[in-house]
């Protein structure tokens, strides 16, 4: 250890000892000891910051939402081949309501203000008056658009033919439906790179 010492012409023990503490810090080692510092202040630090980067990921994914806005975009279509009449679709601290939505216009988009995963009920009646409810998660993800697919659910039904034999069919419930959830990525220009 002495060999890195610089070559000292005087023989005052305080000045030696004061070199031997700055080389000490620069190299690493405790100066009374001369033994390197133990890794738990490292391990502990590293703990440290790991647990720290935990919370503040779970605070972001959780509880904070995730657009600028703070909610969310939703496209509703309707995919069931008859109109939905007197459409209501409730979510935590509000609903949306419409009149009527034929069926394949290719959807009917409305803002929902909340930006964290929620549950959300579509309420509707078709032309005949059957009444349709259905519940169902919404998860935003990220500025994505959020568009919500209502279509029919089939079932088995029996129809007499015209000549008069019975035929297994599927046709579509007059109780249920079902909504599929999809996304689409947010649409972004650069300034600039319009050509």
């Amino acid at each position: 250890m002495n060999a890195h010492l610089p070559f000292i012409c005087c023989a005052d023990r305080e000045f030696l000892t004061f070199i031997w503490i700055q080389e000490s810090a620069i190299l690493g080692t405790d100066a009374k000891t001369k033994k390197a510092p133990s890794t738990s202040r490292a391990l502990l630090m590293i703990v440290g910051l790991n647990v720290f980067l935990a919370a503040w990921l779970t605070y972001k994914t959780l509880y904070v939402p995730s657009t600028a806005s703070g909610g969310v975009a939703i496209t509703l279509m309707n995919e069931t081949f008859r109109p939905m009449i007197d459409m209501s679709l409730v979510y935590p601290g509000g609903k949306f309501e419409l009149p009527q939505i034929d069926a394949k216009v290719g959807g009917i988009g409305f803002p929902i203000p909340l930006g964290k995963r929620f549950e959300a009920t579509l309420s509707f009646k078709d032309a005949e008056g059957h009444e349709y409810k259905e519940k169902f998660p919404i998860k935003p993800l990220g500025e994505s658009l959020i568009q919500l697919h209502v279509l029919p659910v089939l079932e088995e039904a029996v129809i007499k033919t015209a000549d008069g034999k019975d035929e297994d069919v599927l046709k579509a419930s007059t109780s249920k439906v079902r909504v599929l959830t999809s996304y689409q990525a947010a649409v972004t220009q650069s300034i600039g790179s319009e050509k």
